[in-house]
């Protein structure tokens, strides 16, 4: 939904809200039942993540194998204004 977003309006949204409904039909949870939360800081790629496990909001900060700290970030790539993939 982000990617599509993105592709329609030449630019992500600012927040999970302007998704709902032409890009999906109500905000998705996480694996835990909790909102996700998403980012999107200017001149930064977005970041849509969990706070995982154990339910504190590390700011995005990764969880790490075997922990219970840390956030389950998902990908947002960043696309390159100059059409290049590298």
């Amino acid at each position: 939904a982000l990617e599509a977003y993105h592709h329609a309006n030449a630019r992500y949204p600012n927040a999970l809200e302007e998704l709902v409904p032409k890009f999906l039909k109500q905000l998705p949870r996480d694996a835990f039942g909790a909102p996700l939360i998403y980012r999107s800081e200017s001149g930064q790629a977005p970041v849509l993540y969990s706070m995982g496990r154990d339910g504190a909001d590390d700011g995005g900060i990764f969880l790490t194998d075997g922990s219970d700290d840390g956030d389950l970030v998902y990908g947002v790539e960043q696309p390159n204004p100059g059409g290049n993939t590298q």
